[in-house]
This record gives structure tokens, C-alpha cells and sequence, in this order.
């Protein structure tokens, strides 16, 4: 990794950090029947792989959830098989400041709204989405198991960074209705 790089990702993590001081935690677990909204963020695949996400929000939207969808894509302008919806956002390079925190209207819409559950379908690092991630204001959080992500998520899953797009959607849909937590 070159310096600058080094640079950034050591002042976005302290941004991050302070970000996170201010916050306060507020995770009501529920059973997935009684899940309103949810919410998603993912790097922007694939044309193949953008099928497989729109696929992961029908699954959602059939089960009557509300559900809206946060996408990044690391060039200037979002591909041609991305048509922004009710459903869908992106965000791209340009809304990143130098040290790669997103700031858009989508990003501070996402990270505000207290969504019953947050999905991120993040596999790599990707420091913008998980700056919303960790920043969302969402009541159940899932994400792919890794030391940073601990004490960010409610539910992890321990899957390999070699996992297919699809096999990860189908391990999230699997534990979401398969497993049922109760308040106490």
C-alpha cells in the first residue's frame, strides 16, 4: 500500500472513531416476521452479480419489507446496468472526501434512517460502506465476521473472502429466517 493510502485509511479510521464516540447504541434484536424496513450497502458488482443483489431485494420486498438498497461504485459515474429507483441508490468516488468518507444525500439518508435491519453485503474491505455500516442508525446489523466488525454487528457470518455473491445472499437469507431472538 502506498503512504498516501496509508495516510487516508489512518485519518478515515480516526474520523470513523470519532464518529462512533457520539453514537449510541440502540439494538433491539426481533424476530425476522416482525422486521419493517431493511436496509442494504454493497460495492457495485458486476452486471452478473447486480442481478444476484436485485434478486436478495425481491427476496424482501416479497416478504412485504420495506427495503432500500445503498450501492458504491469506485469510478466517477454508476454503470449502465445500475437504474437508480425507489429501491436503489449509489454513490460513487466523487462523493468521497480525501480520505474516503461518503458524503451524499443517499449516504446521510441511509445512515439517519433507523432501519429495523442492516445487511452488508461487503466481503472485501471497503472503508466507505463500512463508515455507513457501522455509522447506521439500524436496530439489527448483519455482516461478515472479521475482527473490526465484532462489536458493529449482531449477527456475523464466518464465511471465506473467496465466497460467491450468491452463496453469501443465500447464508444471510438462510440465518435471517431460521433463527428467532427474543427480548428479555
Amino acid at each position: 500500500m502506498k503512504l498516501i493510502e496509508k495516510i487516508k485509511l489512518i485519518a478515515g479510521q480516526f474520523a470513523l472513531n470519532k464518529d462512533l464516540k457520539k453514537k449510541t447504541v440502540r439494538r433491539m434484536p426481533k424476530d425476522f416476521s416482525k422486521v419493517k424496513t431493511v436496509g442494504i450497502v454493497y460495492v457495485v458488482p458486476s452486471e452478473r452479480d447486480f442481478k444476484i443483489i436485485s434478486s436478495f431485494v425481491k427476496f424482501f420486498q416479497d416478504q412485504n419489507k420495506n427495503v432500500k438498497a445503498l450501492g458504491f461504485t469506485n469510478s466517477d459515474m454508476v454503470p449502465h446496468f445500475c437504474f437508480p429507483k425507489l429501491t436503489y441508490d449509489y454513490y460513487t468516488k466523487k462523493d468521497l472526501n480525501w480520505y474516503n468518507k461518503p458524503s451524499s444525500n443517499f449516504v446521510d439518508d441511509f445512515i439517519k434512517n433507523e432501519y429495523d435491519l442492516m445487511i452488508d453485503l461487503t466481503t472485501s474491505f471497503e472503508f466507505s460502506t463500512r463508515y455507513i455500516a457501522y455509522n447506521s442508525k439500524s436496530l439489527f446489523k448483519v455482516g461478515k465476521m472479521n475482527d473490526k466488525n465484532l462489536v458493529h454487528y449482531d449477527l456475523l457470518l464466518d464465511v471465506t473472502d473467496d465466497i460467491s455473491l450468491h452463496d453469501y445472499t443465500d447464508h444471510i437469507k438462510h440465518y435471517l429466517t431460521h433463527i428467532n431472538i427474543k427480548n428479555e
